[in-house]
């Protein structure tokens, strides 16, 4: 077991360096992304958004499921038989995406505008519709990849070349002089160069084994498994978007514009933590398989530490620097500060908690997953609902955020009933510690030169960084961040 302990470690320290190299990549794009929303203006920036959200809920119903069906069961394959299903389930989402595509293009594109509430979107999502194929066969390619416990595709491809890629297209084709298309375009190109990225991350981590004749229907495990996860993904996307709408619906374009881009920078922190949730997955899967309780304590404490640790010095970052960055969007962002800090508050405590739902997709309990994704749609929508037109996009932070919450405490009820453990260990509270040890110092030195002008966020963000390195530091050499974590 010990062996497998110190596997699992090393391949969520690899998660972690990649992540840091990925966020060498990332950093160009809110840079970026600040550049297309002056040049594009606040409105059609909302209202690409909401058109994009609209294409990924359709591209979920294309997945069917398949994409988290294949990252739980290629971990529990040898190495010869890995590519087992894998065919048949690239051919049947390749398909579904091809017939999606006519359709909306030709047919459905006013009624998903509709659907979505803004008309003014059915003529970027007849072009966005061609990018429907490779976007659904690059998230199959890198789910794969996702289930040899490799990340580059995830980090590189989807998040790295992909976010970056799309906001470089969106700037080109402005000074091409194409201001109303420009963006959907970009959203096109960008999906086909991904595409091939995941292509080729794919062939090579699959090169020690081949493709082989194959029925044409994936697995019956791989079916059983998918089928309540689809269901589940479809209304997560809906979940994830959900804010979206109802901001839309309940404010103006301009409104949604500058709640779009406090997604955006949330976003920063929130996929601190689902950058880990495939490689977790394909840990707890095999976990799941061998009901190793020991394994699961410690690969699920380590996980939980190095998240928690790398979305803590972000969050202080944005506490000391949200003011000058929302501006950078343009005129009016600044009222977008306070949400962004509300939000990002609430992924910190689901960097904390929200593996256990991890857990669960690994043990194969997909049937709760749904469920859970039910319950946090009922109530997300009273609470925007009843917050958003008293509290604009503050509430509507706030109404996102804590409704994860609440799926987060049911998840690590479910996980302690379905592992029979509780399964975190003494240094999750420690780095818990440090990091209030941290902020308190941070909030301190901001009360104690509140008085000496502008820069006292500087100085704040200098101090919390000393406190929290030299606490990571003691940790390191005690063992914690070097090792899996009981």
């Amino acid at each position: 077991m010990q062996m497998d302990i110190e596997q699992d470690a090393r391949d969520l320290r690899r998660g972690v360096v990649i992540n840091m190299l990925g966020y060498l990549i990332k950093v160009a794009h809110p840079v970026l992304l600040v550049v297309v929303v002056r040049l594009y203006g606040a409105e059609r920036f909302g209202i690409f958004s909401v058109a994009m959200a609209a294409l990924l809920f359709v591209m979920r119903i294309c997945l069917m499921g398949l994409d988290k069906g294949i990252l739980w069961w290629v971990p529990r394959q040898e190495e010869e038989n890995e590519r087992k299903g894998l065919k048949a389930a690239f051919f049947f989402t390749g398909l579904s995406s091809l017939l999606a595509a006519v359709l909306i293009m030709f047919f459905l594109a006013p009624l998903v505008a509709q659907w979505s509430s803004n008309p003014e979107s059915v003529a970027g999502l007849k072009i966005m519709a061609a990018g429907l194929v490779p976007m659904t066969l690059m998230e199959m390619f890198i789910h794969a990849s996702l289930g040899k416990r490799r990340m580059e595709a995830q980090i590189f491809i989807r998040e790295g070349m992909l976010s970056v890629t799309m906001v470089l297209a969106a700037i080109m084709l402005f000074f091409f002089g194409l201001v109303e298309t420009g963006l959907a375009l970009a959203f096109v190109m960008s999906y086909c160069v991904s595409l091939a990225g995941a292509v080729l991350v794919f062939r090579r981590n699959f090169r020690n084994s081949a493709w082989k004749k194959d029925s044409l229907m994936p697995p019956v495990e791989v079916l059983r498994y998918s089928f309540p996860m689809w269901i589940s993904e479809l209304a997560n996307s809906f979940l994830l978007r959900m804010d979206m709408y109802i901001v839309a619906a309940m404010t103006d374009p301009r409104t949604l514009g500058i709640y779009a881009a406090v997604v955006q920078v949330g976003n920063v922190i929130k996929s601190v933590r689902r950058s880990f949730d495939p490689i977790v997955t394909s840990i707890f899967s095999q976990i799941g398989a061998r009901h190793d309780a020991g394994r699961l304590k410690a690969g699920f404490s380590y996980a939980t530490v190095l998240v928690i640790a790398t979305q803590m010095p972000i969050y202080a970052f944005l506490v000391a620097f949200a003011g000058w960055l929302m501006p950078l969007f343009g005129s009016g962002f600044e009222q977008g500060s306070t949400a962004v800090l509300i939000l990002c508050a609430f992924w910190i405590i689901n960097g904390a908690v929200g593996l256990n739902g991890i857990i669960l997709n690994g043990y194969g309990r997909s049937d709760l997953t749904l469920v859970n994704v039910l319950v946090t749609i009922a109530v997300e929508a009273v609470l925007l609902m009843v917050l958003v037109p008293s509290y604009g996009i503050n509430g509507a932070a706030f109404a996102v955020g804590m409704a994860f919450t609440v799926q987060n405490i049911i998840q690590a009820v479910q996980a302690r009933i379905v592992t029979h453990a509780w399964n975190y260990s003494r240094n999750v509270l420690s780095i818990i510690k440090l990091g209030f040890l941290s902020g308190g110092a941070m909030t301190l030195a901001w009360i104690l030169l509140s008085a000496a002008g502008r820069y006292v966020n500087i100085v704040s963000f200098f101090l919390f960084m000393i406190v929290y390195c030299s606490g990571v530091l003691i940790f390191y050499r005690r063992g914690m961040l070097g090792r899996g974590g009981c």
